[in-house]
């Protein structure tokens, strides 16, 4: 994540970042620079633009949180009926103290 983290740093400033770019932004940051790792970064975002892959990432962010959260919500409802059921009195409750109440 620091790596994505520098290299987004070094885009928001309007340029395509450059390795030595993302480096600096790293060192800046007192992160061991691994320059396997930034090779990588650099390779994997060579020819795309850093705000469209943001805007894409948003997009699948926006629709695939709906259908979970609402599968969530949907299970909930039944346990919540059964924690409401369970939590009813009963009137089984004088016969756990034989009789006496």
């Amino acid at each position: 994540m620091k790596y994505i983290a520098a290299y987004a740093l070094c885009a928001l400033s309007g340029n395509t970042p450059a390795k030595a770019d993302v480096e600096a932004v790293l060192k800046a940051a007192g992160v061991a620079v691994d320059a396997a790792r930034v090779e990588t970064l650099m390779t994997e975002m060579s020819g795309k633009a850093f705000d469209e892959l943001v805007a894409e990432g948003q997009k699948k962010m926006s629709s695939g949180a709906a259908a979970p959260a609402a599968a969530a919500a949907g299970a909930a409802k039944p346990a919540a009926k059964a924690a409401a059921k369970a939590a009813e009195p009963s009137d089984d409750d004088d016969d756990e103290m034989g009789g006496l109440f």
